[in-house]
């Protein structure tokens, strides 16, 4: 059950000693206004966002039926503090180029986040198509989309 408050949630998580309290969310959780809510208690709002369409998000992200891609921005914009946490892939399905990055920056855009951290995969996934975006690209990535934004972007 989330905490509906700050003080709910120091005292859901005991005795520990909080200096920021950051939370890593899937984006589409925006779409339920109690979860976000409670999202908001936190310093710093970390949501997923991978893709700028609907059509990328379904093929990077496979979102369950029903969900609207432009109440996910909406609900992302509509958050204080929020920090946009997003992933790039090269390969048969990609991100990081073309129409892809232009509708991510474009939403990025009008999110308007605190910041945005952009990394690559680590590890091999289990779609053999899907490749990771050299270090070089994502510092190319995080410059261009911050000189078109004014939002600080930095590569993982």
């Amino acid at each position: 059950m989330w905490p509906k408050n700050r003080a709910g949630l120091h005292r859901h998580l005991g005795q520990a000693r909080v200096e920021q309290l950051q939370l890593l969310v899937d984006d589409l959780v925006v779409s339920d206004r109690i979860r976000a809510e409670a999202v908001e208690q936190v310093d710093d709002s970390i949501m997923k966002l991978d893709a700028g369409d609907s059509q990328t998000l379904s093929k990077i992200n496979r979102p369950a039926l029903g969900v609207d891609f432009e109440e996910v921005v909406a609900g992302l914009r509509s958050m204080r503090r929020v920090v946009i946490q997003s992933m790039f892939i090269a390969g048969r399905v990609q991100n990081a180029e073309g129409e892809a990055y232009e509708a991510w920056l474009a939403s990025i855009a009008q999110v308007r986040p605190k910041k945005v951290q952009i990394y690559s995969v680590d590890r091999p996934v289990a779609v053999g198509e899907v490749q990771r975006v050299s270090r070089e690209v994502l510092e190319r990535l995080a410059r261009a989309a911050s000189d078109k934004t004014g939002i600080e972007v930095r590569a993982f």
